[in-house]
């Protein structure tokens, strides 16, 4: 006796399932012995591609490697009220250059040159138009794609468009206290951010980047922009000084649970802060994180001296497999003082992490 039997075969790649059925005839008795075997063979392979391509490499401090090998100074660049932004408007070649850096090191994810970059900002220390200044921030996302498109990557590069805080243009390092949030409204952060978001979003960005932000109040103001884009989805990064509140206070078991709301919202984390914190951090996630996100992280590289920092490994390497562990963290990558080389490193350890399972 025969039987018929269908194969359904899902195959996942780059965030798409595709479905292939295929139809065999075979000996009835068989059937039972041959179907615990693909279940069983099925599950290792299937666990197997799941883990390998769970997590995605970041890339790192755009700005550093500007200085570090880009050929700017690095007070220079520090001390522009513009930062990182006045390089996409007068030199958009450097930021192109710097992607594909980060890109032959081995990141998955490029986050565009739009970081601290607005319109009142372009009109007021470049002295151009709205429409000039707009233009600008939009082509950023053109930038970070023909990076991609120059690099020899043969691997999907996806393109993460940079909204930074409110007080990024304030140039006070508010963003890492969160002093502007109490004096700053609700209705006055929407107005700043939603240029960015719309010329971003719109751009067709595979994701938007809401970093550095020191306070929940700020996150709540672009998720509710987000929403005008049901298509676009984005991590939300925050800035804090001790891995349990951000840095403005807000405890982060509150912010989890406040932002497992949103389903636009795919990951949530930290950047630009001490690696010390994070086993703290994914401590709270832990407690309250929707079961549709995952942890993003990516650290400064501060504590490493300014003059080795473009050869030396970072010193927070061998933490990043205890994150991993955690089975949290979907993202990893590094902030400030974080070069390619460094990137490399991250997607060795990522990758033998990966392996050992």
């Amino acid at each position: 006796m025969r039987t018929s039997i269908y194969f359904l075969n899902v195959n996942i790649q780059d965030g798409f399932t595709l479905l292939l059925v295929e139809l065999y005839e075979i000996p009835f008795d068989a059937c039972h012995e041959l179907l615990q075997t693909l279940r069983r063979n099925s599950y290792r392979t299937t666990n197997k591609k799941a883990m390998s391509t769970s997590i995605r490499i970041l890339d790192g401090g755009l700005g550093t490697d500007l200085f570090i090998n880009g050929g700017y100074n690095k007070d220079t660049l520090n001390d522009d009220p513009l930062w990182l932004s006045r390089v996409t408007y007068e030199n958009p070649s450097a930021v192109k250059n710097s992607h594909m850096r980060f890109i032959e090191a081995g990141c998955d994810i490029i986050t565009t040159g739009s970081y601290q970059a607005s319109v009142a900002g372009y009109m007021e220390h470049a002295k151009l138009s709205r429409e000039q200044a707009e233009n600008v921030i939009a082509s950023s996302v053109d930038i970070a794609r023909k990076a991609i498109d120059e690099s020899a990557a043969e691997r999907k590069i996806y393109i993460a468009g940079s909204i930074s805080p409110y007080g990024a243009i304030l140039h006070d390092l508010s963003e890492y206290t969160g002093s502007y949030i109490d004096d700053t409204s609700y209705e006055k952060l929407r107005d700043y951010h939603f240029t960015n978001v719309h010329l971003l979003a719109s751009k067709g960005v595979d994701m938007l980047a809401f970093e550095t932000l020191p306070a929940l109040k700020e996150a709540l103001v672009l998720v509710d922009l987000l929403k005008q884009y049901p298509n676009c989805k984005a991590w939300i990064s925050f800035t804090t000084k001790d891995g349990i509140h951000t840095s403005y206070g807000d405890p982060f078991v509150e912010v989890f649970q406040t932002l497992a709301k949103y389903p636009q919202v795919f990951a949530i984390g930290s950047n630009c802060f001490d690696s010390n914190l994070t086993k703290t951090m994914l401590e709270c996630a832990k407690k309250s994180i929707s079961s549709h996100q995952k942890c993003i992280i990516y650290p400064d590289n501060w504590k490493c001296a300014n003059e080795v920092v473009k050869s030396s490994p970072l010193l927070w390497l061998p933490e990043i497999k205890e994150w991993l562990d955690t089975r949290m963290v979907s993202i990893v990558g590094g902030c400030c003082m974080t070069t390619p080389i460094n990137i490399n490193q991250i997607k060795k350890t990522v990758r033998d992490w990966e392996q050992s399972y």
